[in-house]
């Protein structure tokens, strides 16, 4: 088991315990950081509720039993499995830290299946540390109550995309050129959104010649943050049609 995190909501208090087993009545005692946190911090008490998200679909509710120096001991209530709701690809050109992790936040917050980061001409050349990856991820899914884990988050090559391109039902790319689209939106769908500067322009055409569909909203310069929201949003609305 990996993961550990501890949000709070308006609600129920939620935790992530990335790939935890849970079922009715049964008692699970954490202890380290997350024991700290809901001891020390919040200062929750014997009784008190909180959700727990595993990453891999399960909701559980648990009441706590007790809380001591080195513990929290809790009782599995109920566990419900949500079907897997998650929605298209995100590829994005690596740019700024901050830009980074604001798009690791929205992606979970936007139900994104997976998410990954490719190096291009203009993008910067630092990613994010492991650590911060994590810690980043475990508080969205808490504050966002996604119960599914949002996958592949890797750096990758710009040469990658021609294959990972035909793996898909179809691939979009944000750009600032009139475009058309010629191909359906579907739950499998792949959108590619360029770094700062975005992608050059011959990165464009090879990305046309390779069966990506340009999309073009009337809209400024948007930050990839912005251009991820603002792109994944209209994918769901044509999907809906």
């Amino acid at each position: 088991m990996t993961g550990l995190r501890f949000c709070s909501e308006v609600k129920v208090r939620a935790v992530y315990l990335e790939g935890i087993q849970v079922d009715e009545g049964k008692k699970i005692v954490l202890d380290g950081d997350v024991h700290k946190h809901l001891a020390k911090v919040v200062r929750v008490k014997k009784t008190e509720k909180i959700k727990i998200l595993n990453g891999e679909g399960v909701s559980a509710l648990a009441i706590i039993e007790s809380v001591d120096k080195k513990e929290t001991s809790l009782s599995i209530e109920s566990v419900s499995k949500s079907p897997d709701s998650r929605k298209f690809h995100l590829i994005v050109g690596l740019t700024k830290k901050e830009a980074l992790e604001e798009v690791l936040r929205k992606s979970v917050e936007l139900g994104v299946s997976s998410l990954r980061f490719v190096e291009t001409e203009y993008s910067q050349k630092s990613f994010l540390k492991p650590d911060r990856i994590s810690n980043i991820l475990e508080s969205a899914y808490c504050q966002s109550n996604n119960p599914w884990k949002l996958d592949n988050i890797e750096v990758i090559k710009f040469a990658q995309l021609e294959q990972m391109i035909k793996e898909h039902s179809s691939a979009f790319l944000m750009t600032l050129l009139d475009s058309n689209l010629t191909h359906p939106v579907t739950t499998d769908s792949l959108l590619l959104i360029g770094p700062e500067g975005g992608f050059s322009a011959q990165e464009e055409a090879l990305l046309t010649s390779w069966g990506v569909d340009g999309l073009k909203l009337e809209m400024p310069i948007m930050r990839a943050p912005t251009a991820a929201v603002c792109g994944i949003g209209f994918l769901h609305c044509a999907l809906k049609g």
